[in-house]
């Protein structure tokens, strides 16, 4: 299997019910880089291992995207807005607050994937993710042009049911499609 695309990043919260509510494009894909921590544990007994396990402890979720929309990072950092009149306009000022709690989200995206010469598309959803706050990077310009976007980093957590990730691969991209909009809901326009 070769990895060869990632596209429609999208959020939701997870509410108590153990339903999601309130679908959000998160920006355009550019990286997700997923690991997982397991913890572990053995038995020894008459100089060898007798029994083993194994278990999901979390995971982390590096989202890299072209950009972070400011109605995008009060909906996953738990952040407000404010008005702020700068001369003779009124501009909406991201307002970050040491109070801020960033929500449960579950976090789907698909994949283009190659397996034995046919595109297939695998549909990733992360049952509960908590983020933090981005990752902000820049430079000055010179006689290069680099676009960089922006990442945000959230710890995986299990749901209630003990589920963490839901991962299926699919024959079209629409399919994966309709399987993120139907465990996060449809994304309003």
């Amino acid at each position: 299997m070769a990895i060869t695309g990632l596209k429609g990043v999208t959020a939701a919260t997870l509410t108590t019910a153990g339903t999601y509510t309130g679908a959000f494009h998160v920006g355009d894909a550019v990286t997700a880089n997923l690991s997982v921590t397991m913890i572990e544990g053995s038995q020894y007994a008459n100089n060898e291992r007798k029994e083993y396990k194994q278990r999901f402890d979390s995971g982390s979720l590096e989202l890299g995207t072209n950009d972070l929309l400011d109605a995008v990072e009060v909906a996953i950092l738990g952040h407000t807005t404010t008005a702020v009149t700068v001369g003779t306009s009124t501009v909406t000022v991201v307002v970050s607050n040491v109070e801020d709690k960033a929500p449960d989200l579950g976090v789907g995206f698909y994949q283009t994937v190659t397996r034995d010469g046919s595109d297939k598309f695998r549909a990733i959803i992360l049952k509960k993710v908590k983020f933090t706050e981005p990752q902000d990077n820049a430079q000055t310009s010179d006689n290069n042009i680099n676009m960089n976007g922006r990442t945000v980093n959230g710890t995986i957590l299990a749901d209630s049911d003990g589920n963490w990730k839901y991962d299926v691969t699919l024959d079209s991209e629409t399919e994966a499609e309709a399987f993120i909009e139907t465990i996060l809901g449809t994304v309003s326009s």
